[in-house]
């Protein structure tokens, strides 16, 4: 489950099922989570975050290993990569084809000037 605590953006709880007094927490993201989901099978959990990051756990990973210790020594990197919505996606295409176009247009006027 996902905490929403302003002095914890971005936090994640885990518990066993059936459940137990020990609950573990993951901070994987800067800014408050708007997604979480478990993959089929349960094999995998994802995390969305609204600091643009989706971090992909491999829960057998962690339920092999003690939770607490896998917790403990998880070093997550940056990644470089931001997710954006398809209306924006759509948007840098389009500026991208009209660079393409405007490139050859200027490198047929360059070769037509020589």
């Amino acid at each position: 489950m996902s905490v929403n605590d302003k002095n914890k953006p971005g936090c994640i709880r885990i518990c066993h099922f059936p459940l137990t007094d020990k609950v573990f927490e993951i901070q994987s993201h800067n800014a408050g989570i708007t997604h979480l989901a478990m993959a089929h099978e349960d094999k995998y959990m994802f995390s969305a975050s609204e600091d643009g990051t989706l971090i992909v756990y491999d829960v057998r990973t962690m339920v092999e290993n003690d939770v607490k210790k896998e917790i403990e020594e998880m070093s997550i990197e940056i990644a470089e990569d931001y997710l954006i919505d398809k209306k924006e996606f759509d948007k840098k295409l389009l500026e991208v084809s009209q660079l393409d176009k405007k490139n050859h247009e200027l490198k047929i006027k360059n070769m037509r000037a020589l």
